[in-house]
């Protein structure tokens, strides 16, 4: 098997990191909750969620604090049960009901004026994640803890388009498909949670602030860019349709997987040179500086967890044990800019909200990236 990555397209991460993962041993946590809350009955199943989670946790929050090990440890641990649910819902013929279950999570995580909404709450999902709501209100500012389910109705949003447009057969809209990655995948969730965990209260005059939030969008679509290029072999493991941009793109400009790979990378460093140049112009700037610190630790520490996880490492059929078979396998890294604009044009060109990340419209012509 040819490696994926034989030529010189390298990941483009300026920021110093240093993997650090908790030693608390709390956080290697349990299949109980899982169990207690009938999420999985599988043991061997529950283990490996656990093991996934766990691992994530360590890496993404190493200093969490104790009172939030719990509930943080088991969101993850939903978030995962979930992902595969929708993952599973097209083979199993689910797809109508996991709607419906991910609707009625979207409503739970938008009715903030009731701790326990009436509703059935009998779908293990359903209950299990009342339960976190609960205590995540019990333990985090009010601004905090809407915050966060704010980003995990996106999420929701997110998953809901990804369903539909996997049952509508017909081609993703790149510059939709960014739009939505950026706003209604986990990259929200992570960023809600250094700030809960981290005592940051929110500001909604800098959450809001233009520059701040291009910055935002940029981290938010690269971690996006970062899960698709390091779950591509977990999702094309079976003749399911997967949800990926390197699919999107390859299809969208009719080229090859590996033009596609190298244009997606190419992508996704361009954003995260863009996120750079926002940055330095807002340097000065405390609040936004202490917030910008946790989004280039997201980005640093979610490649890593995606290079190092057994959930994402395991090869295709066929695969040797020297075979190089994707990013998962043997990430290739670059601490200086580089992209190059001959691999971007096209995509710039179908997706303006890319575009949008560099000027506004009306001053600007789209072709600039400075």
């Amino acid at each position: 098997m040819n490696s994926m990555t034989d030529d010189d397209t390298r990941l483009y991460l300026p920021f110093d990191f240093k993997p650090h993962h908790s030693q608390n041993t709390e956080l290697l946590g349990s299949t109980l909750w899982l169990k207690k809350m009938q999420l999985i009955e599988d043991g061997s199943f529950a283990e490996a969620v656990v093991h996934t989670a766990s691992q994530y946790i360590r890496l993404i929050h190493p200093c969490i604090d104790n009172k939030f090990i719990n509930v943080v440890f088991d969101l993850a641990s939903w978030i995962l049960v979930i992902d595969d649910i929708i993952e599973n819902s097209a083979s199993a013929n689910t797809t109508d009901s996991t709607i419906e279950l991910l609707s009625t999570i979207k409503f739970i995580c938008e009715f903030d004026h009731e701790q326990n909404p009436s509703l059935d709450d009998q779908h293990p999902a359903i209950k299990s994640f009342i339960d976190i709501r609960q205590r995540f209100m019990k333990q985090l500012p009010r601004k905090n803890h809407m915050h966060l389910m704010n980003a995990l109705s996106n999420q929701m949003s997110g998953f809901i388009w990804e369903i539909c447009s996997n049952q509508t057969k017909s081609s993703i809209s790149l510059n939709t498909y960014c739009a939505i990655r950026s706003s209604s995948f986990g990259a929200q969730i992570c960023y809600s949670l250094f700030l809960a965990l981290n005592s940051i209260p929110i500001n909604r005059m800098i959450e809001a602030k233009n520059e701040f939030v291009k910055m935002k969008n940029c981290i938010f679509l690269a971690v996006g860019i970062d899960n698709d290029l390091y779950s591509y072999e977990k999702e094309h493991t079976d003749d399911s349709r997967a949800f990926n941009i390197i699919d999107v793109i390859q299809q969208a400009l009719n080229i090859d997987l590996y033009s596609s790979i190298r244009k997606t990378i190419n992508l996704r460093n361009m954003l995260i040179n863009r996120y750079t140049i926002l940055n330095s112009s807002l340097s000065s700037e405390t609040e936004i500086r202490c917030r910008a610190v946790h989004l280039e630790e997201l980005l640093a520490r979610n490649i890593h967890f995606g290079k190092t996880s057994e959930r994402y490492r395991k090869p295709p059929e066929g695969a040797t044990e020297g075979d190089n078979y994707f990013f998962s396998a043997s990430y290739r890294f670059n601490t200086t800019n580089a992209f190059e604009k001959k691999e971007i044009k096209e995509i710039l060109e179908l997706a303006p909200l890319i575009s949008s990340l560099w000027h506004d419209p009306a001053t600007n012509p789209a072709s600039q990236l400075d």
